[in-house]
Formats: C-alpha cells, structure tokens, sequence
C-alpha cells in the first residue's frame, strides 16, 4: 500500500476545474501521482570503518546524519577515505533515522552513513522540485500524516511514499520560484549577520573610546579599571549604586485564569525584545513594582543553562493596559544617573559577567544572585554620552530590525509558495527560467 499525504482535504464535487481527484488529494489533470519508489534511484546509507574517518580532506566527505545539515547544503566535518555508500552531486539527502523526515541537497558526492538516505530523480522526476516537495510533506514522517511516529524510515517505505508528479518543465519551475525566495533569504541572512556583526564592533568602541569619531580614538586619553579600557573621565560604580532589581511575581496552578491579568515569562524574551505572544494569565493582581511598562527591561534570573542568565529585552510596546512579569525574571530600573537605552546596551553588550553571579540550585538551576548583581561594577559615562552611545547604536538596532522583519515576511512567502504550488493552486507551467537554472542538479553552493 502507496505511503501518502494528503495534499488538501476537499469534496469531489468541490473540485475546481480542470483537477482530478488522487491518492495525495485534488491535483491539476495534467499531473499524476505516483510512488517514489518508481520515480527515483533510493539508496539507504552504510557507515564506514570509523578508521576511516578523517578531518583533514581525505577522501568524500562523511556524513553520519543530519546533523551538518544546513538551510540547504550539509557542511560536513569528516571525511572518508572508504566510502561504501555515495550519495552522487544532485541527490536529495534524507534523515532516515530520528528526527525523521529532514532533508538538504548533496552540492557534490558525499558519503552517507546508516542515518540518511540519497533520493535521485529519474527522468520524470526533478531533483530539485523533489527536494522541495519533502520540504512541504515532512509532516507525514513526523507522524502527523500517517498517524505514526516514525523512530527510522525504510527504504520501503520511501519507495511507496506518493508523491506529484506535475510536467517536468513545470517541476523545474516550481522549484526555481522557491529557490529564488530561498535565495533571498540567504541574502537577508548575510546582511543581518553582517549588521549584528557592525554593532558587536561598534559596541566595542563606544565602550572602550566613548562617542568620538574613528579617527579621534587614538587621542582619547585611556585608563585601565576592572571593566577593561576606558576613557580617563569615565567612572566605575557599581551596579547597585546606579539600577535597583526587582524580582517578578509568583503563583500557583490554581491561580491561573485565561480571563486574568497577562504575565510576561522567560519564553517571551527574544532577541532583545519583549514578545506578547503566549502569556500566562492569573487571577489576582501583583503590586505596582512588579507591573511592567514600556521602556522597562527584564533580565533572565534562572534556567537550566548559565548561558541564558542574564538574556536581556527591553519593552517597547504595551499591547494591554495591565501587565506583570514572571519571579524567574528580574526587572531592572535604572536611578536618574543612568539612562534606560544606554543601560540596555550595556546588559546586551555581556559587560556585566552574570555567570560569575549566577549559583546553581539543588534542581540544577542557575539563579542570578542579586546582591552579587548590586556588587558587579559597570563603566558610567557622563549622561550626555550615555544618550550619544545609544543614539549610534539606534541607527544600527532599526537596520537589524528591518532585515529580521524580511525574514520573517520571506519565511511566511515560501511557506504559502510551497503551498500553492505544491497543490497546483498555483501555476508557474509557462515562466521562463534562465539557463542556469538548478538548486540540485548538478548545482554547488557557489
């Protein structure tokens, strides 16, 4: 019996003109649906001797399973000197061992080892736009589709999963529009990666040579403290003499209330901001100094990583009148010598150790020591200089923005473009496509 997901759930007398009704569900009347198996060459991998693994180029690259697997392309960290079972440039690379399902593309030979599986197309089938199309129906190995949880995958049951078959010009299409948002998302990556980059450095030098031009630094007196260089008329304080902590409210399971009052907790602080998305609700109502505001910031104070002690987010919106924040987080409110955007940045920028003022519990869990928190010293720049500092960073926060809010827009396109097109609700059939076309076939990362 054929392995199948459905494509979309829809009466036959609903169909829309010019579908057929198949085992994957409606699909355009010029595309059929067949198994995988009589489409294309599947090859479950073998691992080698492990004495014939290297790390210094010998050989084809190895890999065991999916764990170099990139947005595309593995990036491998092995080699294989002999290699018994070879993944050919072009095939689509599938983790057959749990977590089942994800797949890359192979951009030259590679040796795989017993977790993945190599699928090469035959001539009805199209690397590229298969690559794709087990990008949109990995819900079936996880289990979502078949009512199973696959813990492995066989090759029979890659050689009964269903899969479309539109015309091969429009498979080539369809994966050359994916690829295209594919593509411009690695951009978007690049030019993110590039901007969080610029701050780090710029971040550094505001901090050690204060808000003077590049070519000024060299003539700003210098001095060493215990928070590294700084300028000779900055000061050292300490935390506490500058910021007052405040721990956020506590309750029980009984106390919960989906009508109550909302509570921000640690899942809610990403990347430096504070995200309203999930919020826990209580019934009864905390005291004013646990009630949060825009402009407040928030520290992580426990978790089960010393890494997380002290991920920081600033509020910048307050979508409901009302709201309180979680006894794990620790509110940070700075004295009228320290100014909020600058303290921000300074929290992000990793000055305050917050490891050496974290002690693991009983449970296992760091929890940030507040008094060792009071104790840490911070660099205090004049407040004129604090909003200068922070004014800089401003204009490099906006452009960080900006590129992870086309990522998102871009993750959200490709998402509704596979699904349109993997349906056939939408047809490319008749674009052109420049010669070079190809993500798989033949196709390498550069």
């Amino acid at each position: 019996m054929a392995e199948t997901v459905k494509l979309a759930d829809e009466a036959t007398a609903d169909l829309p003109e010019d579908f057929n009704m198949t085992e994957l569900g409606p699909l355009p009347r010029d595309w059929q649906a067949l198994p995988l198996g009589e489409t294309a060459r599947i090859t479950m991998g073998q691992s080698p001797p492990s004495s014939t693994y290297n790390t210094d180029g010998r050989g084809l690259p190895f890999l065991q399973g999916k764990a170099e697997f990139g947005e595309l392309f593995p990036t491998p960290v092995k080699w294989c000197c002999a290699p018994r079972k070879v993944a050919r440039q072009g095939s689509v690379l599938i983790s057959v061992r749990a977590p089942v399902g994800d797949v890359n593309l192979a951009d030259t030979d590679y040796c795989i080892g017993r977790g993945l599986a190599c699928i090469y197309g035959n001539d009805k089938l199209n690397n590229d736009f298969l690559f794709f199309y087990l990008k949109f129906a990995g819900k079936f190995f996880e289990g979502q589709g078949a009512g199973t949880i696959f813990n492995s995958i066989t090759k029979d049951v890659l050689q009964r999963f269903m899969v479309p078959l539109p015309p091969l010009t429009e498979q080539r299409a369809i994966a050359y529009v994916l690829r295209c948002v594919k593509s411009a998302k690695e951009a978007t990556q690049n030019v993110l990666a590039a901007a969080r980059e610029l701050k780090k450095s710029l971040m550094r030098y505001l901090f050690t040579y204060g808000p003077v031009p590049v070519e000024e630094g060299a003539r700003v007196p210098l001095k060493e403290t215990e928070v590294g260089l700084i300028p000779t008329h900055w000061d050292v304080v300490r935390f506490g003499d500058v910021a007052s902590f405040i721990r956020g409210i506590s309750w029980r399971k009984s106390d919960e209330d989906p009508n109550g009052v909302p509570v921000v907790a640690i899942p809610n602080i990403k990347n430096g901001r504070v995200i309203f998305d999930g919020l826990y609700r209580i019934k009864s109502k905390a005291n004013s100094s646990k009630r949060l505001l825009s402009g407040d910031i928030l520290l992580v104070g426990s978790s089960g990583s010393v890494d997380n002690i002290g991920r920081v987010a600033i509020v910048n919106e307050m979508p409901f009148p009302e709201v309180y924040f979680a006894s794990f987080l620790v509110k940070v409110q700075p004295t009228e010598r320290l100014d909020k955007r600058y303290l921000f940045l300074l929290l992000s920028g990793k000055v305050v150790n917050f490891a050496s003022c974290s002690k693991r519990a009983a449970d296992g869990k760091y929890n940030l020591q507040l008094e060792a928190l009071r104790s840490s010293l911070i660099p205090l720049p004049s407040l004129r200089e604090q909003e200068e500092i922070a004014h800089l960073l401003a204009a490099v926060d906006l452009k960080i923005q900006a590129e992870e809010a086309r990522i998102h827009a871009l993750d959200t396109l490709f998402k509704t473009l596979l699904h349109l097109l993997m349906t056939g609700r939408v047809r490319v059939k008749d674009l052109s496509l420049p010669e070079t076309e190809g993500v798989a076939s033949g196709a390498s990362r550069e």
